[in-house]
């Protein structure tokens, strides 16, 4: 049995539906993910620990675009940190999550 029902918040609107016998792990995005967003998913779901040049390089990979860093340069530099498939895999699921890149 299926039910839903429409709902209004200030300026947010929202169709809730509720369906019998599904359990998935459902979440309300309501703003956009940020860095600290993505590598607290990171963290709590792979218990790893990723860095916004990381997170930067992998939007890279992905063909996103990115907004441009006002911060000091050189973070390209010899002692970059390598990005692991490990952690690229997982910032692109946090990037599923947060509705950034379509499911494959």
């Amino acid at each position: 049995m299926t039910n839903g029902r429409f709902a209004v918040y200030r300026n947010v609107f929202g169709l809730i539906v509720a369906i019998d016998d599904y359990e998935a792990e459902t979440h309300l995005q309501t703003k956009r993910a940020t860095y600290k967003d993505i590598r607290a998913w990171v963290k709590k779901h792979y218990g790893l620990h990723v860095s916004n040049l990381a997170i930067s390089w992998t939007k890279d990979l992905c063909g996103l675009a990115k907004v441009q860093n006002k911060g000091p340069k050189g973070a390209h530099g010899p002692y970059a940190a390598e990005l692991t498939p490990e952690k690229a895999n997982a910032i692109r699921e946090a990037f599923r999550w947060f509705g950034i890149i379509e499911s494959e």
